[in-house]
């Protein structure tokens, strides 16, 4: 059996103790290396390979950003959330994320226009629907495997009409009539709300709980197109 993981061969070391005695020994390949890398090399990649013996591996968040297109240029590994990234790149016009779920934002300390990443590959802002290479913060959502409920509400401090889902949802104004969303509550799962219908437009991560403004999801108007829960986790 073997095991993929974007990572140093440092951390193949802290996860698991070789055993140079062992005869059930499984394969570790370390990475990161994207596919369109692989395919411009025009050749067999090789890749660092480590032994170890069976156990369980717990697979950490890991993403890597780069300052030019097709995962090229200066780069940086990140496995946990960070308000303030450019310290660290002067831009990002690619990211690979190798393992979890994450929202980026345009700005430091989590502001500006929000993007969701699941584990794939980036190789251009467009791809995660940027509007630029200012890509400043980041945050790594926690693993959910449980229910998702998030009720919406047509006025503040969730007051008048109310809409609950469990599911994802393309069109708010077909199942509520309103596309204008003053406050909400997330009481389980991740989500993304989408200012326009079809899972477009200006995007908003939501974790559970109260949220009695717009403004608390990080957006300067009411409109809410679309909402889908975050279920991507691998």
């Amino acid at each position: 059996m073997q095991f993929k993981i974007g990572n140093s061969s440092k951390q193949a070391a802290q996860l698991c103790s070789v055993e140079e005695n062992s005869k059930e020994w499984q394969t570790l390949i370390v990475g990161p290396i994207p596919t369109t890398r692989i395919k411009e090399a025009g050749q067999p990649v090789i890749v660092i390979v480590h032994h170890f013996s069976n156990a369980c591996v717990p697979f950490e968040d890991t993403s890597f950003f780069y300052e030019d297109r097709n995962f090229k240029g200066k780069s940086h590994e990140c496995s946990g959330d960070n308000a303030d990234l450019h310290t660290y790149f002067a831009h990002c016009n690619s990211i690979l994320v190798e393992n979890g779920c994450w929202v980026i934002y345009e700005r430091s300390n989590y502001m500006g226009h929000q993007y969701y990443l699941k584990s794939g590959e980036y190789p251009d802002y467009q791809s995660w629907l940027g509007l630029n290479d200012s890509i400043r913060s980041c945050h790594s959502i926690p693993n959910h495997h449980g229910s998702y409920r998030i009720r919406l509400y047509e006025r503040e401090d969730f007051r008048g009409q109310m809409k609950e889902y469990v599911n994802d949802c393309s069109n708010i104004y077909e199942s509520f009539h309103t596309n204008n969303i003053l406050s909400c509550s997330v009481l389980d799962g991740y989500w993304i709300f989408f200012e326009e219908p079809g899972f477009k437009g200006n995007q908003y991560f939501l974790k559970p709980g109260e949220y009695r403004r717009y403004a608390s999801w990080g957006s300067t108007n009411s409109k809410v197109g679309s909402l889908k829960k975050i279920a991507d986790f691998h």
